[in-house]
């Protein structure tokens, strides 16, 4: 089981790094890890479905660079989370969302009990740059169902995602 103030640590030094990343400026080069975080709500409403987002913002035009790639797409409960584990759960799909389309880029249709945290299935390995409509943002979106068989409280649960795209 993971250890709740590592993760605490864990997340604090990748919030950092995410500021990091999108305080670049000018000639500065991008290579390198680029994470973004973001927190959605699971309630219990009657159509059992939930939805988020996530961006990432580059300094430089992403048509500069050799590639980019997503290196993993992971959900965790927050530390101060009522859960047990993500079995509340049905599935999730993670799409990179431009205006012309949705590629399907990462996935979960099952989530072990007991754990905190679940990495996704990636579906898409290739190159990410042409995702970045405007040469700068990349967003992906977050939907899924939750699990009919688990009860959910009224106020809900958070779930914590943290992507992450290398720049090359």
């Amino acid at each position: 089981m993971l250890n709740r103030f590592g993760a605490r640590a864990r997340r604090a030094v990748l919030a950092a790094m995410s500021i990091a990343a999108l305080s670049l400026t000018g000639c500065t080069t991008l290579a390198g890890q680029h994470d973004a975080s973001t927190t959605f709500l699971v309630d219990p409403q009657a159509s059992g479905s939930f939805w988020g987002w996530s961006e990432i913002t580059i300094s430089q035009d992403a048509n500069s660079v050799n590639g980019a790639r997503l290196q993993f797409a992971r959900l965790d409960l927050p530390d101060d989370s009522t859960a047990e584990d993500l079995t509340f759960l049905q599935n999730i799909l993670a799409e990179v969302v431009t205006p012309d389309q949705r590629i399907p880029v990462a996935k979960k249709d099952q989530f072990p009990q007991g754990e905190p945290y679940a990495l996704l299935d990636l579906l898409y390995d290739g190159d990410l740059r042409s995702f970045f409509p405007d040469g700068h943002t990349i967003r992906i979106e977050w939907t899924g169902q939750r699990n009919p068989a688990v009860e959910i409280p009224p106020d809900g649960y958070w779930v914590d995602v943290l992507i992450r795209v290398k720049v090359e």
